[in-house]
């Protein structure tokens, strides 16, 4: 049994591993495909900062000012696209690892949901509030 136990928990690793490896490259090609998009933003934001702060130095008009740069209707749109592209303020993947829980979920509450008493089909022994919470997994 010892063996057997062993291959399943091994199994089951690799897979919650082979999730988060998902999870990863899923989120560093997201942010490749879309790279040259904020590098184009953060140059025109760059060059927006500057005429302000010239315009804030020379007492001039700020809104004129980045009306040098581009037309007002382009500023406000290139706002809309800035917030499509910024990601969550963490910047991590672990969000995207919740992409794998139907497959997990096919197994889980029948590899870990108690039997006999507090304990599951490995022979995992649970107490307390894990037992019940356990117990409560459909599968």
């Amino acid at each position: 049994m010892a063996t057997l136990t062993d291959e399943i928990l091994d199994l089951h690793d690799r897979f919650i591993g082979s999730l988060f490896n998902k999870a990863k490259r899923k989120h560093d090609d997201a942010f490749q495909a879309s790279g040259k998009a904020i590098n184009e933003k953060v140059r025109l934001y760059a060059r927006i900062g500057q005429v302000l702060l010239a315009a804030k130095r020379d007492g001039d008009d700020p809104f004129a000012a980045i009306e040098q740069i581009l037309p007002w209707e382009d500023f406000a749109q290139s706002v809309s696209e800035a917030e499509r592209l910024a990601r969550p303020e963490d910047f991590d993947f672990l969000g995207l690892i919740t992409d794998g829980y139907s497959q997990v979920h096919r197994y889980a509450p029948t590899l870990w949901r108690p039997k006999n008493g507090c304990r599951d089909v490995l022979n995992v022994s649970w107490s307390g509030l894990a037992c019940s919470s356990f117990s409560d997994l459909e599968p």
